[in-house]
């Protein structure tokens, strides 16, 4: 047995204090002095007021002491609050499952309450339990009094995200330092994948706490809700997609609070989940909300959200010089309206006033730049990453440069400069009827992405979930979203947020596991009953046997068998 406040040294000094002490009370006696009363009337008062404590020569009544001692000892030894000595050397961590999948009717409930058993049987100093939801939480730390672990809890719900418990479990393996073995105690129901256990050492066992299988056939959900340009090719609309789980649930979708046209919608059926297509809907920037109908076992997951792109067309400034070449390619593009009056962006000749102070897309003379296309932005275009996102948007990949470079007999090169405003300045002589770039595939994209980019037009997420990276839609394969920071955006939990330029962002839940579930990794067994391993608590034991004591004392006091 080890004591958790108490020293050693302390411990058997404050038992001999306790001896000493109950040893000189133990020699007060009561000495009766002789006092003339005219009465027995009032005999009990006037010995009552005769008596006196004094301190006495010899010692008497051993065993009453001896009583005494062990019930004040055993009371000190409660003080040192008293550890059972294991065998066992080992780490001990629980990992609560506080994701979304969790707030199953009194699921949450009934897993803490095995979570405060289990940790009161474990090894005060090597115990550790951590809350696994959009963030790790630490309830109890090595040392602290499970009645910590109790305040911690209160008020503790799931959270609307997906399971975070396996990829604490893998940061817990990886930042290990020393060579002690470490046992993990996983309190829910989160998955585990089997290649997690290949990088689990020897000294490391993982095991899950004991609960009732969980059935989720019962259970619908919303599994993904994304938005995609539109295949109609309407710059100022796009395409959404919602995908429902468990059974022919109907869903109700509304933009910005009014019921939503879903004229056109197509629904089909793919292994087990629904898919539902409603194409053209408006990009005016509102909140579409995704909802299904009825009352489950878990509703955390039958609402989804996500704001949808503001999409108008690009307002374009074409000087007279270009309208013959320039005007039928734009004409042709959704995105953009041609104007007189106030434009987003202009396309002129250099010198041309058409557009005014605006990004321009600008067809100079060969001499009066160094390179073919020559780009200018008010940000850091040096930085390597905005430098290939703008050449990317721009679809420079698709131009024959080779062949460009034939019929010019001159190099090809695209360059970058720092600006007030966005600006791409293109060589005049490639709208020659001498050379294949107007007449090439590539000419119109060139055009409208030009337009785009100077317009400023942000591409938008295809979905928007808890614990993803948001990505655009299209545009640059794999870029990430930026939040406020610079780092890529990734929603912690369902909610609202907003990305590097102030945007809205409504993330929803959309997981699979939690609607639908799957089988539970079956990893090293169920932990055992907290009481069958560790016995029962010490401190209990010690109060316990204090008190029987006291009954045993006030019995033999009544009884005339002690003082």
């Amino acid at each position: 047995m080890s004591f958790t406040n108490l020293s050693p040294l302390l411990l058997g000094g404050g038992l001999a204090v306790l001896a000493g002490a109950l040893f000189l009370l133990q020699r007060l006696r009561v000495r009766y002095q002789p006092r003339r009363v005219v009465t027995t009337l009032f005999w009990k008062e006037a010995v009552e007021e005769a008596r006196a404590r004094i301190l006495v020569r010899r010692f008497r009544h051993l065993f009453a002491y001896l009583l005494v001692l062990l019930i004040a000892g055993l009371l000190w030894l409660g003080v040192g609050d008293p550890q059972w000595s294991q065998a066992d050397e080992s780490d001990h961590i629980i990992l609560i499952d506080g994701s979304a999948g969790m707030a199953w009717g009194q699921r949450f409930e009934d897993v803490i309450a095995n979570v405060k058993a289990r940790a009161a049987s474990l090894p005060r100093d090597r115990r550790r339990v951590l809350l696994c939801q959009s963030r790790v939480r630490p309830l109890l730390l090595p040392g602290e009094h499970e009645k910590v672990l109790e305040r911690r809890l209160e008020g503790v719900l799931p959270e609307s995200c997906p399971a975070t418990v396996e990829g604490t479990l893998r940061e817990l393996v990886r930042t290990r330092s020393d060579g002690r073995a470490l046992s993990v105690i996983i309190a829910g129901d989160a998955p585990i994948d089997n290649d997690m256990f290949d990088m689990l050492g020897g000294n490391v066992s993982v095991r899950r706490l004991s609960n009732e299988p969980l059935d989720r056939a019962g259970n619908r959900g919303i599994t993904a809700l994304g938005v995609t340009p539109a295949e109609s090719g309407a710059w100022d609309r796009v395409d959404v997609l919602v995908e429902t789980r468990g059974g022919d649930a109907g869903v109700s979708l509304t933009l910005n609070g009014s019921p939503l046209d879903t004229t056109g919608a197509r629904s089909t059926q793919v292994a087990g989940h629904r898919r539902l297509f409603v194409p053209d809907v408006p990009a005016r920037g509102g909140a579409l909300k995704a909802s299904l109908a009825g009352n489950d076992p878990l509703p955390v997951d039958d609402v989804a959200r996500i704001v949808l792109p503001d999409r108008p067309r690009i307002r374009v400034a074409l000087s007279a010089s270009l309208r013959a070449t320039l005007g039928p390619v734009l004409e042709a593009d959704s995105g953009v309206v041609i104007t007189d009056g106030e434009a987003d962006v202009a396309i002129r000749t250099a010198g041309e006033p058409s557009g005014g102070n605006v990004p321009a897309l600008e067809w100079v003379t060969p001499d009066s730049i160094p390179q073919t296309i020559l780009l200018t932005h008010e940000r850091d275009l040096l930085s390597r990453n905005v430098l290939l996102q703008s050449f990317d948007r721009l679809g420079l990949e698709d131009v024959d440069t080779a062949e460009l470079a034939r019929q010019t007999g001159r190099v090809i090169s695209l360059g970058a400069a720092p600006g007030d405003r966005r600006g791409i300045a293109v060589w005049n002589t490639l709208l020659g009827e001498d050379y294949n770039f107007v007449q090439a595939r590539s000419f119109p994209l060139f055009v409208a992405s030009s337009v785009r980019w100077l317009a400023g037009t942000e591409e938008f997420p295809a979905f928007v979930a808890a614990h993803e990276v948001v990505r655009a839609a299209s545009g640059p394969a794999g870029e990430p979203w930026r939040d406020e920071s610079g780092a890529p955006l990734r929603p912690p939990r369902a909610g609202t947020y907003t990305d590097a330029s102030g945007r809205p962002l409504a993330a929803s839940l959309l997981d699979p596991w939690t609607t639908s579930g799957g089988v539970v990794s079956e990893v090293s067994g169920d932990v055992a009953d907290p009481m069958a391993e560790g016995g029962i608590d010490p401190l209990t034991l010690l109060g316990l046997l204090a008190l029987l004591l006291l009954m045993i004392e006030w019995v033999i006091y009544r009884t005339g068998r002690m003082p």
